[in-house]
């Protein structure tokens, strides 16, 4: 009889610890899923406010370029962001008091309400219209320059 209760013993301390290292192996991989599914979750894309120049250009999606002062770049970023637009402040020369903002063109219209909305452009279209019909001007009361023809080879 003294066997048979070795056998038994044997038996519940073999499912004992069978059960002890699943529990382990599944503590670890409850442990390894919750750990990859937090790093999953916090690589959330940006979809509105300030973004990196590269993140924007991996997207491969048409983009707009608005020139603003340095002055006005808080105040567009902070309506950017109520607006969800994502943008990236592109670096200009120090010595220069404008910025150069990148926009994707389906966020185009919304940066156009901004721009417009609180005065941000640096650049006046309506001056550029104007000097570029003087400039046109210039050139029709200028008599054109001769053709230059070339010999024939024969």
């Amino acid at each position: 009889m003294y066997n048979s209760g070795e056998a038994a013993e044997q038996i519940v301390r073999m499912s004992l610890e069978g059960t002890e290292f699943a529990l382990k192996i599944t503590g670890a991989a409850a442990k390894n899923l919750a750990a990859a599914l937090y790093t999953i979750l916090k690589d959330q894309k940006k979809t509105k406010g300030k973004a990196r120049i590269e993140t924007m250009l991996r997207e491969k999606r048409p983009m707009t370029v608005y020139t603003i002062k340095k002055e006005d770049a808080p105040e567009f970023a902070r309506q950017a962001k109520g607006y969800g637009i994502l943008y990236a402040p592109i670096p200009v020369k120090k010595h220069d008091d404008t910025i150069d903002i990148l926009v994707f063109e389906d966020d185009a219209a919304r940066a156009n309400r901004i721009v417009e909305k609180f005065n941000l452009t640096v650049v006046d279209t309506a001056s550029i219209r104007e000097d570029i019909e003087k400039s046109r001007e210039q050139r029709g009361s200028e008599p054109a320059a001769p053709e230059q023809t070339t010999p024939e080879k024969s």
